[in-house]
């Protein structure tokens, strides 16, 4: 097991490629003080797959709609009590610009959920601020307007929440 400087450099060459597997990559720079075995397994299973993945590619998707008009879609995602050591959730996301990828995110959640559908809420909190800040932005530079923005959320509880369909002192107190 390396340490010291190789354990940085491994870490450092990971840190280089870090939305190709964000959430191993994350892992493992967790213990950068005192790397244990199992982080040296982990890093050294990440750039396994880096190397193995290195010549594929990101394809972008072809325009569908027209140059004066711009859509924004987002896809949010949680693993509810994901990290075993402190049950904290992990927030996923993506999103498209007229179907070609912009941003993505692999996160851990600051605080402890309750329940899945608290999770997923707060995940798809996360990648609407995302939304937001992307269609600042693309206005600000002058941009299209942005004609749209969905939002795809893959709990139904997180999504009567979001449309306000669902209202509970649980559900309230808890955000």
């Amino acid at each position: 097991m390396p340490i010291g400087d190789e354990w940085y450099e491994i870490l450092g060459y990971d840190a280089a490629l870090l939305e190709t597997a964000n959430s191993g990559e994350h892992r493992a720079t967790r213990q950068t003080y005192a790397p244990r075995v199992l982080d040296w397994n982990l890093a050294k299973r990440v750039l396994r797959y880096l190397e193995g993945t290195a010549t594929l590619k990101l394809e972008m998707a072809p325009e569908r709609t027209s140059r004066d008009t711009l859509q924004l879609e987002a896809y949010s995602d949680a693993d509810y009590a994901a990290d075993r050591a402190d049950r904290k959730s992990l927030t996923r996301g993506f999103v498209l610009l007229n179907a070609m990828a912009v941003s993505w995110t692999t996160k851990k959640q600051g605080g402890l959920s309750l329940s899945k559908m608290e999770s997923e809420f707060g995940a798809a909190s996360e990648v609407v601020r995302e939304l937001i800040g992307l269609k600042q932005m693309l206005e600000k530079v002058g941009m299209a307007p942005v004609v749209s923005m969905l939002m795809y959320v893959g709990n139904q509880a997180a999504i009567s929440q979001i449309e306000g369909e669902a209202y509970s002192i649980k559900a309230s107190t808890s955000m």
